[in-house]
């Protein structure tokens, strides 16, 4: 039977080959249980089992196919079997072996230094019960691997899980920053989680020193530049404003060069004053304390 492996979120078409299977789709089923169930589903769910069936969705004398489920438990390997109106067809247990593995739903952040970048990976189906770190990631191009990582519960939401990905460092990337691809391996299951999230590994040194004019009318509108080093255009960089109990974000800066961003002053509605100039690239601050700043 082919494909023999599916994300835990996105159902797949599963063909089983063989002969003499009959016209009745409505009697037909796939069945996935836990290793070690001893028993193949078809009657029903085993004791203490993970376990969850489809219906077949086409057959004929040759071929069943059906749905992969959406498995609702952490990534495993798991017997497989088809049942003929309740009666095992194909023999599940050590023969007809499925592998589910974790879907990646999201990564932040998204961009790190060259030298020492860590992200997070979340999604479901992550294993957090495992004893030992069995998740990494590995970069594209130079195939270069994280650390291992054990998988933590997110504390936003139950049903989601998180590895974080120490990667190695990175030698001489180009000024602009490098952009790689992360492969996620689940190294227990041998299977590759998500082949291309994309990630871009910064030159150490994006961190704003300077911003001139410091001093502007609170009316907005006044053009200011911030100086630094390796910014890069394909990204966002937002100035945020803030004082004690205020906070107001400028619209998107052009980067003139790797080394200077310019934008206009957004309205600044609160008291006048000294404020504190940050900027972010793509929501996330860059380094440093913030650049002094004042509204008149």
């Amino acid at each position: 039977f082919s494909p023999v492996i599916a994300s835990v979120a996105h159902p797949i078409t599963i063909t089983v080959d063989g002969r003499g299977w009959g016209t009745d789709v409505a009697a037909f089923t796939c069945v996935f249980v836990s290793v070690g169930a001893n028993a193949s589903g078809c009657a029903g769910a085993p004791e203490g089992a993970r376990y969850v069936r489809t219906n077949a969705v086409s057959v004929t004398s040759r071929e069943v196919t059906c749905p992969s489920p959406l498995w609702p438990f952490f990534a495993e390997k798991v017997d497989f079997a088809i049942c003929d109106n309740g009666v095992e067809v194909v023999t599940s247990t050590g023969s007809k072996v499925f592998t589910f593995f974790p879907e990646v739903l999201h990564i932040s952040p998204i961009f790190g230094k060259a030298s020492a970048a860590t992200t997070s990976i979340t999604g479901a189906g992550f294993d957090v019960s495992r004893a030992s770190p069995s998740y990494l990631c590995t970069t594209s191009p130079r195939g270069l691997n994280s650390s291992l990582s054990f998988a933590f519960t997110d504390p936003g939401d139950a049903n989601r899980q998180y590895v974080v990905c120490d990667l190695p460092a990175w030698s001489d990337p180009p000024l602009g920053g490098q952009k790689i691809s992360l492969t996620v391996v689940d190294t227990l299951l041998d299977a590759v989680i998500h082949p291309n999230v994309s990630f871009h590994l910064d030159r150490d040194g994006e961190v704003p020193t300077h911003v001139s004019p410091n001093v502007v009318p609170a009316s907005g509108g006044d053009v200011v530049n911030v100086t630094g080093d390796f910014f890069t255009p394909s990204v966002t960089y937002i100035f945020v404003f803030t004082s004690a109990d205020h906070t107001v974000s400028s619209a998107p800066a052009t980067v003139l060069s790797k080394t200077l961003l310019t934008v206009a002053t957004p309205l600044w509605t609160a008291s006048a004053g000294a404020v504190t100039l940050r900027v972010t690239r793509d929501g996330v601050p860059l380094g440093g304390a913030g650049l002094p700043f004042r509204f008149t």
